[in-house]
């Protein structure tokens, strides 16, 4: 991930209550969850939006294997 920055509850902790979709929607069924926070001027453009898709994509399809083993097999939500 050379050339990107990563913070981890950065700017927002959980007391900010931001994990409501998470702790609503994915941990009650199980589901391996994530928040991806993506700052909007990296995004602006199809040059930057087609880089952090692909990205994501990669980083994405080497976790998929892990995760078939957690949750309840639901998926697209």
């Amino acid at each position: 991930l050379a050339g990107v920055t990563v913070g981890v509850n950065e700017p927002y902790s959980p007391a900010d209550r931001v994990y409501f979709t998470l702790e609503r929607h994915a941990r009650p069924l199980g589901l391996p969850c994530a928040m991806i926070e993506i700052r909007n001027d990296e995004i602006s453009d199809e040059a930057g939006q087609r880089k952090w898709a692909d990205l994501l994509t990669g980083i994405f399809s080497d976790l998929e294997p892990s995760s078939g083993s957690q949750g309840s097999g639901r998926r697209g939500l």
